[in-house]
């Protein structure tokens, strides 16, 4: 009878310990539906890729694509939009398409010269859909102009 209760309260604790094994990723994002940032949980502490100064100054979306980190900022923007990445030397594969909202092409770019400037100053305030190719990969992206 000792050892069944033994065994029970063994169960009981090992239930009740907090499973660190499990670690998540969690995104932060706008109120236009834009992520903002990625936080790490590993082992009960939350780790943010984007430190309070930035998210101040600018608002910059970071996402991986093939063995690259590409960088989009500042979402929401005025017109212009900063596209960064930490493989510089394999720029030259990439292209960057631009749709409306209406899924019309209103901008093919082909990179040159890094980081990459996109101008949307002529075009209307609304939601722009991008489209980066990364070799051979594809990325989309949201912006709001306002």
């Amino acid at each position: 009878m000792k050892a069944n209760r033994l065994i029970l309260i063994a169960i009981l604790v090992v239930a009740t310990l907090p499973l660190n094994a499990q670690d998540k990723i969690t995104y932060v994002y706008d109120q236009s539906g834009n992520r903002t940032e990625k936080v790490l949980t590993i082992g009960g502490q939350k780790k943010s890729q984007a430190s309070d100064e930035e998210s101040e100054n600018r608002e910059e979306i970071e996402e991986k694509i093939g063995d690259a980190t590409i960088k989009l900022y500042p979402n929401p923007t005025a017109g212009r939009i900063t596209i960064a990445s930490d493989q510089v030397e394999n720029y030259s594969s990439m292209r960057i398409k631009v749709f409306d909202q209406s899924s019309r092409l209103i901008l093919i770019q082909e990179v040159q010269n890094y980081p990459v400037d996109l101008d949307l100053t002529k075009h209307p305030s609304g939601t722009y859909f991008l489209l980066i190719e990364f070799k051979k990969n594809i990325s989309r992206w949201k912006v709001i102009k306002l």
